[in-house]
């Protein structure tokens, strides 16, 4: 069997996790398939070097430019795929446009499926993500959503679908990082300034926005690099950066605590055992539900750790879902 998986953009960090979560996920469901990763995003990513790109202030504002055509992706150059396979939270309304035209190449004898996936809970939005999602002409579509909500709202328009689990959670299988000599704690905070942290032990200061704002324009991302937090972190001690995934999951596995305002640096530290708080009021933040269960409403209030044994469940669950899926294809 080929599987295609495509990745989102590696720009953002936490993305990168879900890239190798995802992979993780399918190797251990089908370990006997052919499984080919490229990106989501080629056209997005080739329109966005246009100058155009200097006046984009929203994901929204994306227009077809001359010659978009002529861009080509890797899987024109398949003829057949089993399985096209999108991970992480790509159900809104500003990214759908954009990787539509390559699910499109796929026939009636393959299967799409969205795996660790989260949306919009706009009820504005919800209509047209669905609508666009039925133009997909396959054998098969599938929904494995990482929250309940996101398989709430979604799951009716699918051929299969399953409540289950992020693809970060899976980070732990892809990377075992070695163990360090040294006790820190980690900060990782690029929307809020890092509050007070009380604690015995260093803290290191990582930043998920070191490659910059993934496919923004010039003027978001100059926004982006005098915020609040990008300026505080430069005005602090043992500040991180890296274009190495596994520098931050050294970082996250090997830390006492982790506190954040980011999502999956959260994730990624509770998919190694470690304590986590997140710094953020955001709808995506119940993806926590389902390995924290009721210690998932407070990982904004305090510091949280994971039942491994139920993070575990839930993965295997996920995996044997997908075993399932095979049936109906």
């Amino acid at each position: 069997m080929r599987i295609v998986l495509l990745k989102t953009w590696l720009t953002n960090i936490g993305n990168g996790f879900i890239n190798k979560g995802a992979g993780v996920c399918l190797r251990k469901a089908f370990p006997d398939a052919d499984i080919i990763e490229f990106s989501l995003f080629p056209q997005y990513t080739a329109m966005q070097s246009g100058l155009k790109n200097v006046f984009q202030f929203r994901y929204g504002t994306i227009r077809a430019i001359p010659g978009e055509q002529r861009i080509v992706n890797v899987l024109n150059l398949f003829k057949e795929a089993d399985l096209v396979v999108v991970p992480g939270a790509i159900l809104y309304k500003n990214w759908i446009p954009t990787f539509m035209k390559i699910l499109q190449k796929g026939n009636n004898e393959t299967s799409v499926v969205f795996l660790g996936c989260g949306g919009s809970p706009n009820p504005e939005e919800i209509g047209y993500i669905k609508d666009r999602l039925r133009a997909i002409k396959c054998r098969l579509k599938a929904l494995f959503s990482r929250d309940t909500e996101t398989f709430d709202y979604y799951s009716d328009i699918f051929d299969f679908s399953y409540d289950g689990i992020d693809c970060g959670f899976f980070v732990s299988d892809w990377y075992r990082p070695p163990r360090c000599d040294e006790e820190f704690i980690v900060a990782t905070f690029d929307k809020i300034k890092e509050p007070k942290l009380n604690s015995k032990y260093k803290v290191i200061r990582l930043s998920h926005s070191s490659l910059g704002t993934p496919f923004a324009g010039f003027i978001r991302e100059m926004y982006s690099t005098i915020s609040c937090a990008r300026i505080n972190i430069w005005r602090k001690d043992n500040t991180f950066f890296s274009d190495s995934l596994e520098d931050y999951l050294f970082f996250y596995a090997n830390a006492k605590e982790v506190h954040s305002d980011r999502v999956h640096a959260c994730v990624a530290a509770l998919s190694y055992g470690v304590p986590a708080r997140l710094y953020y009021s955001t709808h995506r933040a119940k993806l926590f539900e389902k390995v924290l269960g009721d210690a998932g409403e407070n990982i904004t209030k305090k510091i949280v750790c994971i039942d491994h044994d139920k993070l575990e469940k839930e993965k295997m669950g996920l995996i044997n879902a997908l075993k399932e899926l095979l049936k109906f294809m």
